[in-house]
């Protein structure tokens, strides 16, 4: 019989039964699933969302409320095509997707939320339940498949679901790429990132023997004067190349902006600066989430470039990392020589796309 939940129709699905050990038995998990296409409805699950995140020690910034919630509000240009799963009134399930359709391509494209700007994509599904929602999350794609064209699951890590336990379904084709890698240092053996970090720190101590600067730690207080240096610093280095940048548009400045104060008010933000004669000349902006740490943006002040001021600063925000027990320092998607002058280590992603035959 279906179930009737938050005013929306749940469908029960049973997994095939797990065993333990190699052969007993257990309990084939049941759950319900819930498609989500209303916006209220998303924000309406924050909090289950939060607390299944928080569960998972694999869950990056990048599938938190905190990061997709205004993601959705900011770049949600499709139709809201999200999946929970529920055990009782639990969340164990979350696969948030959208179906997008651009006016040059009439495709029919079934995305993760978070899809272009978000370094690492996931659904969240509980340990416990994985299977299952895997299970019940391929049933529900193909029962709807006259509702898009290619599924394209992007920025997938190693040990995905997306990756190991989909049911292949006969009409499909399933096709598999490696992505642009993200950059890693292993917080615990550095290699030739200690070299660098010692650098960093003499640069610091030259700098400061010539200008008296302070490191900084944002605050409530002082975060919107932070976002304005993140943003006008950010740009002024990108003008300078001839392109864009992160922080080009309204729409980005305006969804940095939120997603900062949302992390800063879960203790997670990452954001330190350089202040010299009252005024921020470097900045590094990103996330810190359990024993990891995620650089999104920096900028600095060209008038200072020959200062290094950028090394001292990528210095600063490791250093403090390392203070405060994290084992890895990510430095996110991009192959830039200066990340492997760090230590970095190439971390693979990859994209999974599900094409109707």
């Amino acid at each position: 019989m279906p179930v009737v939940a938050g005013g929306l129709t749940l469908q029960r699905r049973t997994a095939a039964p797990e065993r333990t050990n190699g052969s007993a038995a257990t309990r084939a998990p049941s759950i319900d699933c819930e498609l989500v296409t209303c916006s209220l409805r998303l924000e309406e699950l924050e909090e289950d969302w939060r607390e299944l995140w928080s569960l998972l020690p694999d869950a990056t910034p990048f599938q938190s409320p905190d990061w997709l919630l205004p993601w959705w509000k900011h770049y949600g240009e499709g139709r809201l095509f999200s999946f929970t799963f529920w055990d009782g009134a639990r969340l164990v399930g979350l696969a948030p997707l959208q179906i997008f359709q651009s006016a040059a391509d009439p495709t029919r494209r079934l995305f993760l939320l978070g899809t272009g700007n978000s370094d690492y994509l996931d659904a969240l599904f509980h340990p416990a339940w994985r299977r299952a929602c895997c299970n019940a999350l391929m049933a529900e794609i193909a029962k709807r498949s006259d509702c898009w064209d290619v599924c394209s699951f992007q920025r997938l890590r190693p040990g995905s679901p997306f990756l190991e336990e989909m049911d292949e379904h006969s009409g499909f084709r399933v096709e598999q790429a490696e992505q642009v890698p993200c950059v890693a240092v292993d917080l615990q053996n550095l290699g030739h990132g200690a070299v660098m970090l010692r650098r960093s720190q003499s640069y610091a101590r030259k700098l400061q023997g010539v200008n008296r600067y302070s490191f900084e730690e944002t605050s409530a207080v002082t975060l919107d004067e932070f976002s304005d240096a993140l943003e006008r610093l950010h740009q002024q280095r990108w003008r300078e190349e001839g392109c864009r940048g992160a922080l080009s548009t309204g729409r980005d400045r305006s969804f940095h902006r939120m997603v900062a104060r949302r992390f800063l008010n879960s203790g997670m933000l990452m954001f330190y600066g350089i202040r010299m004669a009252g005024k921020l000349i470097a900045v590094i902006y990103g996330y810190r989430v359990r024993d990891r740490v995620y650089s999104y943006l920096s900028g600095f002040d060209l008038e200072y470039a020959r200062k290094s001021v950028g090394a001292i600063t990528i210095g600063h925000a490791m250093q403090r990392a390392i203070h405060s027990g994290c084992q890895a320092f990510d430095f996110l998607q991009g192959n830039e020589k200066y990340k492997y002058s760090w230590g970095g280590r190439d971390q693979a992603c990859f994209v999974k796309r599900i094409v109707k035959e």
